[in-house]
């Protein structure tokens, strides 16, 4: 009978994929126990992205040869869709052999409307969305996969992947602007060692510059010195020259040698002894 319906339904091959996303939909994948039947509400079978006018064929013919079974929800009332016979899931040769071929894309499309479905029901809060390695693991399985996503469910993933997006956008923005301040404190150290070197260069500089007017200056003062000392001891020389009183004129000259021991005060030394006689005795 199985066989029968198949060969009256499966018309094309758009036909053919509507009826296996129909089928895959309506299982619950059993975990060391057998597969079983899954009611499912016709309002997700009809937002499979991948064509949803086309579900209403396999839903129709399928339910005309009594392979579905129509219901409502008993909580919400809406329309409900359900293998008819869960021996059908075992008998059916071709839907045996695609439950085989998508068992581990059927886990993670469950796991992921189960996410999808408390996201939702959380009002889209964001921290339900997908993140890290599990985000990662699940958008490349999305890009591969031989299953179709109701648009809940890829709604659910693009969210986590554009939430991703930002976040990696916000990351490289906020490096680039460290980088940023970064460069800005190096420039900025840079015109701080220049500018600290120049002051050091200059302040070396005028350290010389002082250094040298110190030596200048004491120079200087020191030929100002002598040049008053020499004055002074000429002045006693041409004194002692012009003294009457002998004592203190030679007084005055031996003095003047004194200060300023230079051929000019030798010459007044001299001329004061000429004048005292006596004064040469004690000299020699």
């Amino acid at each position: 009978t199985c066989k029968a319906n198949e060969r009256a339904v499966f018309l094309s091959d758009g036909f053919r994929e509507a009826v296996r996303e129909l089928f895959l939909s309506l299982v619950t994948l059993g975990e060391g126990t057998p597969d079983t039947r899954r009611r499912v509400r016709l309002s997700a079978l009809s937002s499979i992205e991948a064509d949803p006018r086309a579900m209403e064929s396999p839903l129709d013919a399928y339910g005309r040869h009594r392979l579905l079974t129509f219901d409502r929800d008993p909580g919400t009332r809406e329309p409900t869709v359900e293998v008819a016979h869960e021996a059908l899931l075992a008998a059916w040769d071709r839907l045996r052999g695609w439950i085989d071929e998508a068992r581990d894309d059927l886990r993670v499309r469950n796991t992921l409307a189960s996410a999808a479905a408390d996201w939702e029901a959380a009002g889209r809060d964001e921290s339900f969305l997908l993140r890290g390695a599990r985000l990662e693991r699940v958008a490349s399985w999305a890009e591969t996969t031989t299953v179709s996503l109701s648009t809940g469910e890829a709604a659910y993933l693009r969210a986590s992947v554009e939430r991703r997006d930002q976040e990696r956008a916000a990351e490289a923005a906020r490096q680039e602007h460290e980088r940023a301040l970064e460069r800005r404190s190096i420039r900025r150290l840079r015109g701080i060692v220049g500018a600290v070197t120049a002051a050091a260069l200059v302040a070396s500089i005028l350290t010389a510059v002082a250094v040298d007017q110190r030596g200048e200056a004491r120079d200087a003062a020191a030929q100002a010195r002598n040049a008053e000392t020499a004055q002074l001891a000429q002045r006693l020389g041409a004194q002692a020259l012009v003294e009457e009183d002998l004592d203190l004129s030679l007084l005055l000259a031996r003095q003047a040698v004194a200060i300023d021991d230079s051929s000019q005060t030798r010459g007044y030394l001299l001329a004061a002894l000429q004048y005292s006689p006596r004064a040469m005795g004690i000299m020699h």
